[in-house]
């Protein structure tokens, strides 16, 4: 999928020696605030300047990597439950899968009217995360206040996602390869897609996009790449799509978006940048490709340029590092708005009965 010159070879080899499953460790300070230039622990996050990060921290100091801060406050989310999410905002859908029982968050605006359908976006958190941090911070859930449309935040399993899809084998097996740890795999194209079929929310299925952060993002597009049938689009903040050395024997259907937004200080971020002529040529090989300056709002990092060609864009603020900005769930909104897949009713598969965790029955 990637065609890669041997620069870009060595570079890709060296991140993905990293475990894909720890990707999200990057937003981490590794010292206390008031030893690190920049970084604040403000209402129980870390915020870098004035961007909130993904990281959680306490009075007493940071977090370690594994979610456990130094009062012993453990991760407010498990695969079936979420300490943040308010069961009467945000009801719970849980169903069994081939890797145990996994739930999903709802968000249904008070401008939804009944006997009509609404787009829906499905919002992933990243690596080690929680649904309820994507809801609180990646700036979908206003916006879909303003714009009228449903928002499901899923749970990864074990925090994670299973980026590599129906590809895990050749990707694992070249991470292994190469001395890194194995990829995590987990059947997450198939509970997406269950999930859509099964969800009670008044969805238009013509209008399903995929949205995420980090980890999140590299599951968007990895959901978009095998299941272009039934999504019309994709936003991705700080990833980019985990694929074979080697690339893709997936096509996905012409004419699916993509919006790829993600700072120039970050790493994970940069390994997309070889993906855009990628998806522009699955999208629209006649497109015309242009590249400009673009002002953000607000007072704090509002430079940026973006690429864009058809359907498919990507945006590097500069100065920017591995963190959410709710600035972009608006630019990813606008640019993947107007797209529909026709007939993805068709190719919904069947609906799943929803269960009650063992844990709370």
């Amino acid at each position: 999928f990637i065609y890669k010159t041997s620069a870009m070879l060595s570079r890709n080899l060296v991140l993905r020696i990293l475990p894909i499953i720890t990707a999200f460790i990057l937003q981490t300070p590794a010292i206390f605030a008031d030893e690190k230039d920049g970084w604040t622990c403000q209402g129980g996050w870390w915020y870098e300047g004035d961007v909130q990060t993904t990281w959680p921290c306490t009075d007493d100091g940071p977090d370690d990597k594994d979610g456990e801060s130094s009062g012993d406050k453990g991760s407010p989310c498990t695969d079936t439950s979420d300490e943040n999410m308010n069961s009467g905002t945000y009801p719970r859908t849980c169903i069994e899968t081939s890797a145990g029982t996994r739930c999903w968050y709802t968000y249904t605006p008070s401008g939804v009217v009944e006997g009509s359908t609404y787009p829906l976006v499905i919002d992933m958190h990243g690596g080690g995360g929680c649904a309820s941090d994507s809801m609180a911070m990646s700036g979908w859930k206003s916006l879909a206040d303003e714009e009228n449309f449903i928002i499901i935040w899923p749970q990864g399993s074990g925090g994670e996602w299973g980026v590599a899809g129906s590809e895990w084998e050749t990707v694992n097996s070249e991470t292994l390869a190469a001395g890194g740890k194995a990829t995590f795999n987990a059947p997450d194209v198939s509970f997406l897609t269950s999930l859509i079929s099964t969800t009670s929310a008044p969805i238009n299925p013509e209008r399903i996009y995929t949205t995420g952060f980090s980890m999140g993002c590299m599951m968007a597009l990895r959901f978009l790449l095998e299941k272009s049938d039934i999504v019309a689009g994709a936003h991705c903040h700080g990833g980019y799509l985990v694929a074979p050395d080697a690339g893709t024997s997936i096509t996905p259907n012409t004419g699916i978006g993509v919006y790829m937004t993600g700072g120039s200080d970050d790493d994970w971020y940069a390994m997309s940048s070889s993906q855009f002529s990628v998806w522009k040529d699955f999208s629209d090989p006649t497109c015309t490709e242009s590249t400009s300056s673009y002002t953000l709002s607000g007072t704090k990092l509002t430079s940026s340029t973006i690429t864009t060609c058809g359907a498919v864009s990507r945006l590097v603020v500069s100065g920017l590092s591995h963190v959410y900005d709710d600035r972009m769930a608006r630019l990813g909104w606008e640019a993947l708005k107007g797209l529909s897949r026709l007939g993805a009713e068709d190719d919904l598969g069947e609906r799943e009965e929803v269960v009650v965790p063992i844990e709370e029955e």
